[in-house]
């Protein structure tokens, strides 16, 4: 499946108009009884975003769409394309709206605030307006440039980077859903164990247990070394030139082993978590988009290796983990008729 991107499209009046003209977007008006919104059409970068009203440039839509390209961009180097077909994006008024069609449009489609599906070469976001939107476009956005550019990407890589740039904050989307207790400390699943999620052929599979570990993966590899980030950045490479996952070494095989155990994945998230509690210290502040150095982590290792580590860490984050897919998003990878989130 192949997905493309465009800039979203604002409409109408001579300020709306002017705005757009600022911003490189293009608007128009068009009017339609369709069940999807189509008054407003805002093209902005691959982006080809369908509205009920015009869109501010500073609104939602424009800053997660715009947001998750850039910052997608940067990780991995490179610009994507905008003389594609466009990446259909549409916001429903309100859930009531959006409910209502996924009953008529896709009534075997188990609910969630937004999803992706990937349609030959036609890519299709479908959310609504309410006080996640920033979050389930960027979502659901990223998944959309990722199949843009590499349709075989496996399961829990596609997963996990939407995991990881759904939030527009730095340190990158350390919220306390993410930073939850770990099957590793609860003892109620699997450890973080890479090689089992290489082995998911679809996000069907996924817990959400199984969405926290790719986020985790994810971070873990862009983060913790120089080493690991040019692994997994040469593997999205390798995925896009030879469009298949079974003809190229996963990233388990491409990062030393002594690299990928459970006490060092878990002592990251450890790292991670004393973070996230120390916002204001500005030297326990490091961009998830840059490698930690070795001896950042040497120093941080030397102080968390006691034993009581993973009771105090139960203690303060008690959530529950208990399978299901990943709350508000579907978990379906998208394939060439079905969604994914």
């Amino acid at each position: 499946m192949r997905v493309r991107i465009v800039r979203l499209v604002f409409a109408s009046s001579g300020i709306i108009a002017a705005i757009a003209a600022a911003q490189g977007c293009a608007t128009t008006n068009s009017a339609s009884s369709s069940l999807l919104p189509t008054a407003y059409q805002t093209r902005v970068g691959p982006y080809l975003a369908h509205t009920t009203k015009p869109l501010e440039a500073d609104s939602a839509e424009i800053v997660a769409l715009t947001g998750v390209e850039d910052e997608l961009g940067a990780i991995l180097a490179e610009k994507f394309p905008t003389d594609a077909q466009p990446i259909e994006v549409y916001v429903l008024k309100d859930k009531e709206s959006y409910e209502h069609y996924l009953r008529y449009h896709h009534p075997d489609l188990p609910y969630r605030r937004a999803f992706f599906v990937g349609e030959g070469e036609r890519g299709v976001i479908y959310t609504f307006s309410g006080e996640n939107l920033g979050v389930d476009l960027r979502h659901e956005a990223t998944h959309a440039l990722l199949h843009a550019r590499t349709p075989a990407i496996p399961a829990w890589l596609d997963e996990g980077l939407a995991e990881y740039l759904e939030s527009p904050d730095s340190p990158r989307s350390e919220t306390p859903e993410h930073l939850a207790p770990m099957p590793a400390e609860t003892m109620q699943g699997n450890p973080p164990d890479l090689a089992r999620l290489e082995r998911m052929a679809d996000s069907r599979e996924m817990t959400k247990n199984d969405y926290q570990e790719a986020w985790l993966w994810v971070h873990y590899l862009l983060g913790s070394s120089d080493a690991s980030r040019s692994a997994l950045l040469g593997y999205l490479k390798d995925l896009e030139s030879k469009r298949s996952v079974g003809q190229i070494p996963p990233i388990s095989s491409r990062v030393p082993k002594e690299s990928l155990t459970i006490e060092k994945v878990m002592l990251y998230m450890g790292t991670l978590r004393e973070r996230a509690s120390r916002p204001s210290d500005s030297a326990a502040q490091v961009s998830g988009t840059k490698a930690v150095s070795g001896s950042t982590a040497r120093s941080v290792k030397s102080e968390r290796t006691d034993a009581s580590l993973w009771d105090r860490i139960q203690t303060a984050l008690s959530l529950d983990r208990r399978g299901g897919s990943k709350d508000g998003r579907t978990s379906v990878k998208p394939t060439s008729s079905s969604p994914g989130g």
